[in-house]
């Protein structure tokens, strides 16, 4: 079975549609006229306009056909046969035949093949010319026989003309359509062909996200238990995959807790948060004393030989690294999305600035890197996002923004943590159905020792 790809089902369809409403203006052209001729000439000569009067509601109905349908080679014909009808009638009822044939209506039964051969097609085109071709030479020669039922002495000339114009117009006619054909043809080719690259473009691109995605979400963690926290985390994957990231990896006394976001989609992005994650990982068990500024320092260079140096890119990202311990403490650096905070005991929210440099961008940041700290009291939420969370947006393009994460937080804030990341990622999604960046969400309760 031929399959038409939807740019040429496309333009057959407005072909279709232009022909259609030429089939439909010349069918209701030809029936006015008609109606005109028969009216004008019904008097002088009842038989013709009696003939020209009856064809009129066939050609009306062709227009109405052609108009009501949206189609054309069925009103054509019926169009094509009325008029070659109306022509042989026309003659066979008219004693004087050089009215019929007045130089100036010589045109009408000369272009009758052409229009035929645009309307329904080449073999339609020839079939008509040569009903035509023969009429006119039945018709002359029943001159060279009658030779006195011609009131004009050049009518004899007149059809030789006619006749030989229709030849010249049928060849003409053949030759445009067979051009248009192979031009048809040939851009058909072409559009497959443009088809065939963009379909492999496309399952390449679907296979490349599919990849990231994979990528993505192979490497989060699935045990989330650390000492004095509850953790409940999410991902949340858009249409095109980014490089979102988050981490927990529990050491001795505490926790490294990462949350981060690659520049860009696609494959390339997921290879970055890769390659971040295992070497946060690596940093992490290899020395989890160490300050976060030293980590995120070692990462950076790290990053900076890989992508910059190895891999010709220029991919980077916003991470921030926070070190949490046993006591409530937690050190973090690095660039990211503010740190949401509720205080329990105030029944607030704080939102903690992470002023920093990208990693990734530069070949070292030690200079720029600092520690900040924050404490965590009993009870106290600590959630980490991503910007897919605070900058998804609605029908209005208004952004879902902090004010509205906080809110969340407040109105499920004495509910367990799972609780109060379900409620803010269902009211994002009550919001922005569709997302636009993926999100990365993670929710934490303090729960101080029991001496402290």
């Amino acid at each position: 079975m031929r399959r038409t790809s939807a740019p040429n089902a496309a333009r057959d369809a407005l072909e279709t549609q232009a022909k259609s409403r030429i089939v439909a203006a010349t069918g209701l052209l030809l029936a006015l006229l008609a109606c005109g001729e028969g009216a004008a000439i019904y008097r002088a000569h009842p038989q013709s306009g009696l003939a020209s009067l009856t064809l009129s509601p066939f050609l009306l109905g062709a227009a109405l056909l052609a108009h009501r349908t949206r189609r054309f080679r069925a009103p054509g014909a019926l169009i094509a046969g009325t008029t070659f009808v109306a022509v042989a009638l026309g003659t066979a009822f008219d004693e004087r035949l050089s009215r019929v044939f007045l130089p100036t209506t010589l045109l009408f039964p000369t272009l009758l093949p052409q229009i035929t051969t645009y309307v329904l097609g080449a073999r339609s085109g020839v079939a008509m010319g040569a009903a035509t071709i023969a009429y006119l030479t039945l018709v002359f020669a029943w001159l060279l026989l009658h030779p006195e039922g011609a009131g004009d002495p050049l009518l004899t000339p007149k059809y030789i003309v006619a006749d030989g114009a229709i030849v010249i117009g049928l060849s003409l006619s053949i030759l445009y359509t067979r051009a248009r054909g192979r031009m048809v043809a040939g851009l058909r080719t072409a559009q497959a062909a443009l088809d065939a690259v963009h379909a492999a473009e496309q399952r390449r691109m679907r296979e490349d996200i599919d990849l990231a995605a994979r990528i993505q979400t192979a490497l989060l963690p699935r045990d989330l238990r650390v000492e004095g926290l509850e953790i409940a985390a999410a991902m949340l994957p858009a249409a095109e995959v980014g490089g979102d990231y988050y981490d927990v990896l529990p050491v001795e006394g505490g926790a490294w807790l990462c949350i981060g976001d690659v520049a860009g989609h696609g494959v390339n992005a997921g290879l970055t948060m890769l390659m971040m994650q295992s070497a946060v990982s690596a940093l992490a068990q290899d020395d989890p004393a160490q300050s976060p500024s030293e980590a995120l320092s070692a990462l950076n260079t790290t990053l900076y030989q890989n992508i910059r140096l190895r891999m010709r890119r220029d991919e980077h990202a916003t991470l921030t690294l926070l070190r949490y311990r046993r006591d409530g403490t937690v050190c973090f650096a690095g660039a990211h999305e503010e740190i949401l905070v509720y205080r329990a005991a105030e029944g607030r929210c704080e939102a903690v600035a992470t002023p920093g440099p990208w990693v990734g961008a530069r070949p070292s940041i030690a200079a720029q890197v600092t520690v900040h700290q924050l404490t965590l009291a009993e009870g106290d939420v600590l959630v980490l996002y991503t910007d897919g969370l605070t900058e998804a947006r609605d029908g209005d393009r208004r952004q879902f923004g902090l004010e509205r994460v906080e809110a969340e937080i407040l109105r499920a804030r004495g509910r367990p943590v799972e609780a109060i990341r379900e409620a803010i990622l269902e009211a994002l999604h009550a919001f922005s159905p569709v997302l636009a960046d993926d999100v990365a969400l993670l929710v934490a309760r303090y729960h101080a020792p029991a001496s402290a």
